[in-house]
């Protein structure tokens, strides 16, 4: 789980929009049809779920994207909503076990990113192990950081400290990008680097963590996707039950909004070279986009 490059979706979600494209959108709840090799619902949770079926796969995966990234970290918090991707799977459950070690012992592979505007999680593993999965990313979405202690979130504040430590000694492509949009974003959350700073991240608490956590992970504002090789008939009750309120209905509300453009920043009077140590020099361009005038439907 390391510090990632900007992008208003994320990978999983990408993969996901596959489905939603193409999909045969079903009914909200339990009643919808499975027919089809792909399957969108939205649940009366507002939960978003996308199922993908792949005959002969020898893996699944599980995916969690929820819309509330770096760009709903407090002010001065810088690299919140990053740390709390990392303490997601620090959380318990059933008695004690961590997340993370709940996956490990089913032989799942897991990675996650956090982005300004989004978190995503991915889980991969034998089929066997799809149960555990889906129970992990049930209870991530209902109580994202059940039984998150001071040492916890001291533990994962070290491992974000490094990973960004890392980052700052070698100007790589996501590095690249995450300076370009500083200067593209100048004093905006979308300018921030979604992985923080050292400073936010020392000043973060527990309590912060638990509020941002509560206000980010929420159903209405989340798509799970699930891609194996069961059929849909014999997959989606397994899903639906591992759900369980989540898939019979909560109080929904409202997700959360995605914060306001601003204006272009005034050109540049001359380039502005970095330096660091880097594989290969590198020019990084970049303009603005007039999203309003936009014909997004047909552009797609």
């Amino acid at each position: 789980m390391a510090t990632h490059a900007p992008a208003r979706r994320l990978a999983a979600l990408a993969l996901a929009s596959c489905a939603l494209g193409c999909a045969t959108s079903g009914g909200a709840g339990r009643g919808a049809s499975a027919g089809g090799r792909q399957q969108v619902v939205t649940l009366p949770s507002g939960l978003r779920l996308a199922i993908i079926e792949r005959p002969g796969a020898l893996r699944f995966l599980v995916a969690t994207s929820t819309g509330c990234g770096a760009a709903a970290d407090p002010p001065g918090r810088a690299g919140l909503a990053h740390l709390v991707e990392h303490l997601t799977f620090r959380a318990r459950g059933p008695g004690g076990v961590a997340r993370a070690e709940a996956l490990a012992a089913s032989s799942a592979a897991f990675t996650a990113r956090t982005t300004p505007d989004a978190t995503a999680t991915w889980t991969t593993g034998l089929p066997d192990g799809l149960d555990a999965a889906l129970a992990v990313e049930a209870a991530r979405l209902a109580d994202p950081l059940a039984g998150v202690d001071p040492a916890d979130l001291d533990r994962e504040r070290a491992v974000v400290l490094r990973e960004l430590a890392r980052r700052e000694a070698f100007l790589g492509g996501a590095a690249g990008l995450e300076a370009l949009a500083a200067h593209a974003f100048p004093g905006h959350p979308y300018g921030r680097p979604p992985g923080g700073d050292a400073a936010g991240l020392a000043a973060a608490t527990l309590d912060e963590a638990r509020a941002l956590a509560a206000s980010c992970w929420r159903p209405e504002a989340s798509l799970l996707l699930v891609v194996g090789p069961w059929p849909h008939e014999a997959l989606l009750p397994r899903v639906l039950a591992a759900l369980g309120p989540l898939a019979d209905g909560l109080a929904a509300a409202a997700p959360r909004p995605s914060p306001p453009v601003p204006p272009p920043p005034a050109p540049a009077a001359a380039l502005e070279v970095l330096r660091a140590p880097v594989r290969h020099p590198a020019l990084l361009l970049g303009w603005t986009v007039p999203v309003g005038g936009l014909d997004l439907e047909r552009a797609q």
